[in-house]
């Protein structure tokens, strides 16, 4: 074949390629839209998690629980990195829903809370995950009180069954030697306000621990957690 009439065939034929495929990637990312979710930690190594997640899933298979539509505008969306919120059916690379107009006021606890990350770094998540159990003034708060009781409340003692439980009074000196004092040096007497007592699960050791939040982190409450089966 005379190649003037063979090479303006082979660019024809490269260009009707590259066409079709752009056509086909842009039909099956129309019909299967990837969503950004920022990344919410729990155990997960934070410089090990990305800011950001991407997935392939179609908004309109978000449903509550009745089995209506959810409208995602109303709602914080995170992919969860880590497993340390097993205990309350939440798992690694679910996607939660924390609602935009969530308060405090008349919340209930236990609750798995989202919360804004301190000093995170360039390139790790700027948000962690908590099973929240009290909110308390630093100045007037009896911790010891507080901390026993949650740990004799009916939903920690599930806890104690699930996890690898050192004990109450291993839990109680934790709090007070590694907990608190990691509060009150990372927070200046001045600032101590209100905070939030929690909770998270160390997955290698299967053990729970405490932890101390200034409640201007929280996000707010997960309502919805939905498995991405990827």
């Amino acid at each position: 074949m005379d190649s003037v009439f063979f090479i303006p065939l082979v660019i024809s034929a490269l260009l009707f390629i590259a066409l079709t495929t752009f056509l086909f990637i842009k039909m099956y990312e129309y019909r299967n839209p990837t969503m950004m979710y920022d990344v919410a930690c729990a155990g997960m190594i934070h410089g090990e998690a990305e800011k950001m997640r991407s997935v392939s899933i179609m908004t309109d298979q978000f449903l509550d629980y009745e089995g209506h539509p959810l409208n995602v505008d109303d709602f914080h969306l995170f992919m969860v990195c880590g497993e340390s919120m097993k205990l309350s059916g939440i798992h690694n690379r679910d996607i939660v829903f924390v609602p935009k107009n969530y308060s405090l006021d008349n919340e209930t606890f236990p609750a798995v809370l989202v919360l804004k990350r301190e000093n995170s770094k360039e390139g790790e998540a700027k948000y962690k995950i908590r099973r929240g159990w009290s909110i308390v003034q630093y100045a007037d708060v009896d911790f010891e009180h507080v901390i026993r009781s949650i740990m004799n409340s009916k939903k920690f003692k599930s806890i104690k069954e699930d996890t690898a439980y050192p004990g109450d009074r291993a839990i109680m000196e934790d709090f007070f030697n590694e907990r608190l004092q990691k509060y009150e040096r990372e927070h200046p007497k001045d600032s101590r306000g209100r905070i939030l007592i929690s909770t998270t699960l160390h997955i290698n050791e299967n053990k729970i621990y405490f932890s101390i939040h200034p409640v201007e982190l929280i996000v707010g409450k997960i309502v919805y957690s939905f498995t991405t089966n990827k």
